[in-house]
């Protein structure tokens, strides 16, 4: 058998250190974003082609989101967790060309020693096409 890295799981642990995330985000406190993230970690989304690898290119993503959408709001809708995996239903709120957005959206998140080691983005991109307001997660 191979070598398996030991990591601390605890799901109410991991489900607070996605919470602490989601916070800094939404207070654009772009050093707390950045320590959430594993040096390592790597995020994938369906805007993008490849996945986003290091927590430095994940914070230029994040940083490019919030300046495509100024005004991004996060809104956790529900949150669970098992094992160092961490499932969060969210309502995203904005402005997108001009007019009011609002879209659910699902990441699932794997927490290892406190940080974020992994994340992968489930949103409908059509909506970005629609100018649509889909109904909330609530």
């Amino acid at each position: 058998m191979g070598w398996r890295r030991r990591v601390r799981l605890n799901s109410e642990g991991d489900g607070r250190t996605v919470r602490r995330l989601i916070d800094a985000l939404n207070d654009r406190d772009w050093d707390r974003v950045r320590g959430s993230y594993r040096s390592d970690v790597i995020m994938e989304h369906p805007a993008y082609p490849e996945p986003v690898v290091g927590s430095r290119q994940v914070l230029e993503y994040v940083k490019k989101l919030i300046g495509d959408f100024p005004d991004l709001h996060v809104e956790i809708a529900n949150l669970f967790g098992d094992r160092g995996w961490v499932c969060v239903e969210s309502d995203i709120t904005s402005t997108f060309r001009g007019a009011p957005l609002q879209y659910p959206e699902c990441v699932v998140l794997r927490v290892e020693d406190g940080q974020i080691a992994r994340e992968r983005h489930y949103v409908d991109l059509l909506v970005f096409q629609r100018g649509s307001r889909p109904t909330p997660t609530r």
